[in-house]
């Protein structure tokens, strides 16, 4: 994964970046990403009879202001995509 793509996953809470070395550097050969805990929760209840309350709690940074839109969406469409009725 390139680190100008990484940088965006990160920032969202996403992903997470070598969790089991948290010192190592970032242009370490040996820098790992991981799906987010809350994140693979998430996916994982997709089509499950919970899927409507799981959510993902805030990482605790501020959302860049580009993410902003993205939240309006809603995360189960049900009936068709966002955008259509």
């Amino acid at each position: 994964m390139r680190k100008d793509t990484a940088h965006h996953f990160l920032r969202a809470a996403l992903i997470a970046k070598n969790q089991d070395k948290p010192d190592r550097p970032t242009n370490s050969g040996k820098t790992a990403y991981q799906i987010g805990g809350e994140v693979l929760k998430l996916i994982r209840s997709y089509g499950t009879a919970g899927r409507g309350t799981a959510t993902v709690e805030p990482a605790g940074a501020p959302v860049p202001a580009h993410c902003a839109a993205a939240q309006l969406l809603p995360l189960w469409p049900g009936r068709g995509s966002p955008g259509r009725p």
